[in-house]
């Protein structure tokens, strides 16, 4: 089993922090998915946050949670997500044969 899926003091199930990391990932709300897992929407925004701060740990190099592939992690504030406000900073930050993982951004 996944360590993410041991969380501490929690009643959530496996399936439904399976279904909380794969709705979490597609960008679906808090209040979205705990609808579709069928859990408290606190409860879904608590998991949330959860793993923003796995993520958060992760990106400064603080997580148990992973274990390497990844070389590098560049992380900036951004006022929009569109083309124009990214592809420069993908020129300017990542090398041409680089893989790049993405949120739910389409530009």
């Amino acid at each position: 089993m996944c360590k993410l899926l041991k969380i501490k003091n929690s009643r959530l199930s496996e399936r439904q922090i399976k279904m909380g990391l794969i709705f979490f990932v597609a960008g679906t709300s808090a209040g979205t998915a705990a609808e579709l897992i069928g859990i408290h929407r606190n409860s879904a925004t608590r998991f949330y946050d959860y793993l923003r701060r796995v993520i958060a740990k992760y990106i400064t190099g603080e997580s148990p949670f992973f274990d390497g592939g990844i070389e590098r992690v560049y992380a900036q504030v951004i006022p929009d997500a569109k083309t124009e406000t990214l592809m420069p900073m993908i020129r300017n930050k990542i090398r041409p044969d680089s893989i790049i993982y993405t949120g739910t951004f389409n530009s």
